[in-house]
C-alpha cells in the first residue's frame, strides 16, 4: 500500500509547487508580444507574488505559513527562471503541522497549550512557532520547528523516534497538560524539514576553446531539475511518502527531473 504524505511533506512540497508556478507565469509574460501586453499587462512580482500564494494554498500548503516561506519560494522560482537545478537539502531540524476541531474562532490559549505540550515531550529541544495560527473550515491549524539545543541527528531519528515524540501528543492519554486541557480532535504531522537551493547546471559554465566547437550537454532535457543534496552528509534516501508522492512514472533517484513537480499537485490531493 502506497504512503500518503502527511501535512507536513504537503507543505514541504507545496513550496516547489508555488515556485514553479510562479516561474510559469513569468515565461507566458516574457513570451507576449507587444500587443499582448498592451491587452494583458505583465504581472508585477506582488501580482505574481499573490498567485504563487493561491497555488501554494491550493496544493496543501498550510495557511499561515506562506509569509514565514515566501524568500524561500522566490529563490526557487528565480532558479527556475534562470534555468538552474533545484537542489533540496535536509535541515537539522523537523516541522510539526497540527490541526485541531474548532468552530468557533482559534485562539492564543490553544495554541500556547499546544506548545508548552510540544516542549514538554523532550527538554533537550527547541520549539519555535513558525507562522500565524489560522482558521482552515472547521479546523485551526497551527505549525512549529524543532531543533537540537546541542549534538545533531541522523535523517532516520528526525523522521523517526524525535518525530514520534510530537505526533504521540494527540494520544489519549496527553489530552491534558498540567492541569490544562488541549483542544479536541487533534491531528499531527511531523517530518524533516528540508530547505530550497540552486546550482549551475552542469556544463553550462564551460567555455569552448578556440579549437573545440560547442558540445551539448548530456542531458537531452534542458530543464532545471530537482535533487536532494549530498554535500552536507546527511542521508538522503528518498522516504516511504517521498516515494509515493513521485511515483508518477519518473524514475526516483537522489537526483529527479523538474518536471515530475507538475505531477505532485496530482498525487498531493489524492
Amino acid at each position: 500500500m502506497k504512503q500518503k504524505p502527511s501535512k507536513s511533506k504537503k507543505n514541504q512540497i507545496a513550496k516547489l509547487v508555488a515556485a514553479q508556478y510562479g516561474a510559469d507565469i513569468k515565461a507566458a509574460d516574457d513570451a507576449k508580444t507587444t500587443a499582448e501586453k498592451a491587452a494583458a499587462p505583465v504581472r508585477d512580482e506582488a501580482a505574481v507574488e499573490a498567485l504563487m500564494k493561491t497555488k501554494f494554498l491550493a496544493v496543501g500548503g498550510v495557511k499561515g505559513t506562506f509569509d514565514a516561506c515566501k524568500a524561500e519560494i522566490k529563490k526557487a522560482k528565480d532558479a527556475y527562471v534562470e534555468n538552474k537545478d533545484i537542489v533540496i537539502k535536509k535541515k537539522e531540524s523537523l516541522d510539526i503541522v497540527i490541526a485541531y476541531d474548532e468552530l468557533g474562532d482559534c485562539t492564543a490559549a490553544d495554541d500556547d497549550a499546544i506548545k508548552a505540550a510540544l516542549v514538554a515531550a523532550d527538554d533537550t529541544m527547541n520549539i519555535e512557532k513558525v507562522g500565524v495560527l489560522t482558521k482552515d473550515g472547521d479546523k485551526c491549524k497551527t505549525t512549529f520547528i524543532a531543533t537540537k539545543k546541542t549534538g545533531t541527528a541522523t535523517s532516520l531519528e528526525w523522521k523517526g523516534v524525535i518525530a514520534k515524540k510530537y505526533t504521540d501528543i494527540t494520544s489519549t492519554d496527553r489530552r491534558r497538560l498540567n492541569g490544562r486541557r488541549l483542544p479536541a480532535g487533534m491531528d499531527s504531522s511531523a517530518d524533516q524539514s528540508t530547505e530550497i537551493d540552486s546550482q549551475d547546471q552542469p556544463g553550462t559554465t564551460k567555455e569552448p576553446t578556440a579549437n573545440e566547437p560547442n558540445e551539448p550537454d548530456a542531458k537531452d532535457d534542458d530543464s532545471p531539475s530537482t535533487s536532494t543534496s549530498t554535500s552536507t552528509g546527511t542521508d538522503t534516501t528518498p522516504s516511504a511518502e517521498e516515494s509515493y508522492i513521485l511515483s508518477t512514472g519518473h524514475t526516483i533517484n537522489l537526483t529527479f527531473m523538474v518536471s515530475a513537480v507538475t505531477a505532485l499537485v496530482a498525487a498531493i490531493m489524492l
